[in-house]
């Protein structure tokens, strides 16, 4: 009895933990993109598909697919930001700093490369809504 009791405590922390680690990177419907910044909003790519979590904020529908693309499509931006603030590279555990700075970038750089800066910061402040 006392091994039955354990089993199931054990198992309803798992469901538990499980459900609220995942409950805001679930889309529940769609999102008004039109006040959304970013050139992958008007994107064809599907990776960039952008619903509505649980609390109406914007997310990703596949976080793996949008960071995989971004990766790819932004590499010019998120090495720029890399050496203009000496950061360690960009990760799924490590991307706060890039939301941040890229924005906020120093003078020198060129329109296009700006504006790929701040496409990373826009990205990532979408994905992380998927986890927060």
């Amino acid at each position: 009895m006392k091994k039955i009791v354990t089993f199931i405590c054990l198992l309803s922390c798992i469901l538990l933990l499980n459900s609220c680690y995942t409950k805001y990177s679930r889309v529940v419907g769609d999102y008004d993109t039109s006040k959304l910044k970013g050139s992958f909003i008007d994107s064809e790519n599907e990776a960039y598909q952008i619903g509505q979590n649980r609390l109406g904020r914007p997310v990703f529908k596949s976080t793996q697919k949008a960071w995989d693309a971004f990766i790819v499509d932004y590499a010019v931006g998120i090495a720029t930001i890399q050496e203009a603030f000496n950061l360690n590279p960009i990760s799924k555990d490590d991307y706060q700093f890039y939301s941040t700075y890229g924005f906020d970038m120093p003078e020198g750089y060129s329109a296009e490369i700006e504006e790929q800066c701040k496409d990373v910061s826009y990205f990532l402040l979408i994905y992380a809504n998927s986890f927060r």
